[in-house]
């Protein structure tokens, strides 16, 4: 199946990523959907940043709108911290949709500039949540932990 592209005006042009084939001597195409496919940068600056205490983090819900998938890095200011979290899902009107399982952030012992690396959580998101929160349930016992949030 060939690659191509739809041109539609709405506007200013847009393009619709296809498969073309051939059909009853015609040319058809499928449109191309291919959820989570991208490149992840992880931002520079923590959504969660340099927590000591336990907590929904950050006070306004982290824009995951249109990502299929999620990916939230964790580090540590000290190499034993460790911490457990669940996440908050919001919907579009600011509503909770539902949580996650609380999860276990452990500390690789991964140092990262002078932080230290906790193990990645990615989460799908098929359900179509437009905000994402991060309970901490358990804060490191010494140190601080924050979390840096992407999406594809």
């Amino acid at each position: 199946m060939a690659t191509g592209k739809i041109t539609v005006a709405e506007g200013s042009d847009k393009a619709v990523a296809s498969h073309s084939f051939t059909e009853d001597a015609e040319t058809k195409h499928v449109e191309r959907v291919a959820p989570g496919a991208g490149v992840i940068t992880i931002p520079g600056t923590a959504q969660v940043a340099e927590q000591t205490s336990t907590g929904a983090y950050p006070a306004s819900a982290i824009d995951i709108t249109g990502k299929a998938r999620v990916i939230i890095k964790a580090d540590f200011s000290a190499n034993d911290g460790t911490a457990k979290a669940r996440l908050q899902f919001f919907d579009s009107a600011g509503s909770l949709i539902g949580q996650s399982d609380e999860m276990d952030i452990s500390n690789t012992g991964v140092q990262d500039n002078s932080r230290y690396v906790g193990n990645m959580t990615a989460v799908d998101n098929s359900f179509g949540a437009s905000g994402l929160k991060i309970v901490i349930t358990t804060a490191p016992a010494s140190g601080n932990v924050s979390f840096y949030v992407a999406g594809v």
